[in-house]
């Protein structure tokens, strides 16, 4: 009953990792899959817009907010649910980078 945007900067967090585990119902399911069914399965309601970009600033505005993309694009919402993806940065130990999300962990 609500109009949502989602606004996805298309990186995932565990894009490396071969299989994604503890989530009900979808253990073992490789990180890129979980993200087009998850798509899919939100493509079905009407009220719901999905834009691959990033997201720039969020001001406060009469009646809600503006949202400025990266694009140059600027957005009204009455409110936010601002997630944002971490970024790991690994520490400088040689051939530690090959191993992310495969046998190395956060």
């Amino acid at each position: 009953m609500r109009r949502t945007l989602v606004i996805d900067g298309g990186v995932s967090r565990n894009a490396a990792a071969p299989a994604m585990h503890s989530y009900l119902s979808r253990d073992s399911i490789l990180p890129h899959d979980f993200r087009a069914t998850a798509y899919q399965e939100l493509s079905r309601y009407d009220t719901v817009e999905r834009r691959e970009g990033l997201v720039d600033d969020i001001r406060k505005a009469e009646g809600g907010f503006l949202v400025e993309t990266m694009d140059g694009s600027v957005l009204s919402a009455h409110k936010i649910l601002l997630t944002i993806g971490l970024v790991d940065q690994l520490p400088a130990i040689k051939r530690l980078a090959p191993l992310w999300g495969k046998g190395v962990h956060h």
